[in-house]
């Protein structure tokens, strides 16, 4: 268990040099069809076929050390140490996120004054609250921590789903409206429902004082035969049960008002829905509240070896862990607000800003961003932002876009440091993509 447990902790800060943004900056540049994933009343100024390519959205965010603080270069290769982890923590608890969102692809048509598009995307949202105690028992164990009571609670939100949409925007005027309708399949999911984990070794006898009260939905993320026998599910992150169970459904709802030919102003609620499981979902608790003052040596003992069983099954039962099937469960999606708006100053340049009020079942977080945009030709955009993530507003980005022909490729970053050097980094960010219109 504890193996396992240190192997994700590692898979996910390896994760960090990779992660990429959501489609937030598709704002900062002009005519991106991806826009429509921020605010469905995104309405292209030209008639005619749009398509979106398939891409891949890959973010990981840390309020904890960096790569870089729990590593070390070794030749041509970085070592990642977590027994450094505990000391490097600048709080007692940290937040780990990693998002990912499979785009595949998206075709728009406009008409008139009406705009409407299909796609498909596959989605994994999650969170995972860690405490300083945990990094340092799972690295230590409890032998260096004699008399300390650690405070164990970990709170982990994972949600991988599939979802197919059509969205519609008609514009009235100077008025948009635009709604983007979902149709849900839950692939996996894992949420602690209650995590007080209460651990203290005795000075006296050594014997441990347990306090528990965790509770952990779980559909597909790992697989668990007892405390020896904990397994990831290979299988949670394969998107082969695509449209067979766990269904759902959720919306999106989007206004804008343009006030000139070259301004806007919108504002967007989105994933408004839920996810019922049904297949596969089970409720895992441990509630204890003893001490496990060890067995007799005699009943570990059987001739010339130990008896392993028997110290498991005693462990078990102090533990008191049980499994539940449940016939369903309901999850809601995390909510996204977001307002924005843009306005342009002169021929050339375009000025805006954007702020995302994120509700998910972790955290509550505030992001707030403001760019430039430089239209240097007809086929070229260049521009900056400085965005506030995390009570951090040290977050300077830059985006582009080159229009040839019919074909649009655009990048953007919202952290140049983290894209230079993504190792000393709490985060690091880049999109891309290539969009076609005729």
């Amino acid at each position: 268990m504890r193996n396992s447990l240190l192997a994700l902790l590692a898979i996910l800060y390896a994760a960090i040099p990779c992660a990429a943004q959501n489609h937030l900056g598709s704002l900062f540049l002009s005519e991106l069809q991806q826009q429509s994933l921020v605010d469905p009343s995104y309405s292209p100024q030209d008639s005619g076929v749009y398509i979106a390519f398939p891409s891949v959205s890959f973010q990981v965010e840390h309020t904890g050390p960096s790569l870089e603080d729990i590593s070390r270069k070794q030749v041509s290769r970085r070592l990642v140490n977590l027994g450094v982890l505990a000391d490097v923590m600048q709080n007692d608890r940290e937040m780990l996120s990693v998002d990912l969102a499979l785009q595949s692809l998206m075709v728009g048509y406009k008409f008139d004054k009406f705009y409407i598009q299909i796609g498909q995307a596959i989605k994994t949202e999650s969170d995972l609250i860690y405490s300083r105690d945990i990094a340092r028992l799972l690295w230590n164990g409890n032998g260096p921590l004699i008399g300390e009571t650690l405070q164990l609670d970990t709170d982990i939100d994972v949600l991988n789903y599939s979802e197919i949409f059509l969205t519609a925007s008609k514009e009235l005027g100077k008025l948009r409206l635009g709604a983007s309708l979902k149709y849900l399949n839950g692939l996996s999911y894992l949420h602690t429902e209650s995590n007080q984990l209460r651990v203290t070794t005795r000075e006296t006898d050594l014997a441990l004082e347990i306090d528990n009260d965790f509770s952990l939905i779980n559909a597909g993320v790992i697989d668990y035969q007892g405390i020896t026998d904990v397994s990831w599910n290979g299988d949670f992150l394969q998107f082969t049960d695509v449209l067979k169970s766990n269904s759902g459904f959720a919306v999106d709802l989007g206004i804008s008002f343009a006030p000139s030919e070259n301004s806007l102003i919108g504002i967007s609620v989105r994933d408004l829905g839920s996810i019922t499981w049904n297949t596969d979902v089970e409720r895992i608790t441990s509630t204890a509240s003893r001490a496990y003052e060890g067995l007799q040596f005699d009943d570990i003992l059987d001739i010339d070896e130990v008896n392993v069983t028997t110290i498991v099954d005693s462990v078990e039962s102090v533990l008191d862990i049980s499994q539940e099937q449940l016939s369903s469960y309901k999850t809601s999606l995390a909510s996204k607000y977001t307002l924005h708006g843009h306005t342009s100053l002169g021929l050339r340049w375009v000025v805006g800003g954007a702020l995302v009020y994120l509700d998910r079942p972790l955290r509550s977080d505030l992001q707030g961003s403001a760019y430039f945009n430089f239209k240097a030709a007809a086929w070229i955009e260049l521009g900056a932002s400085i965005s506030y993530r995390y009570e951090n507003i040290s977050n300077v980005g830059l985006h582009s876009k080159l229009n040839l022909g019919p074909v649009s490729i655009f990048v953007q970053t919202f952290h140049i440091p983290g894209a230079v050097s993504a190792i000393s980094s709490d985060h690091f960010s880049v999109m891309s993509g290539i969009n076609l219109h005729f």
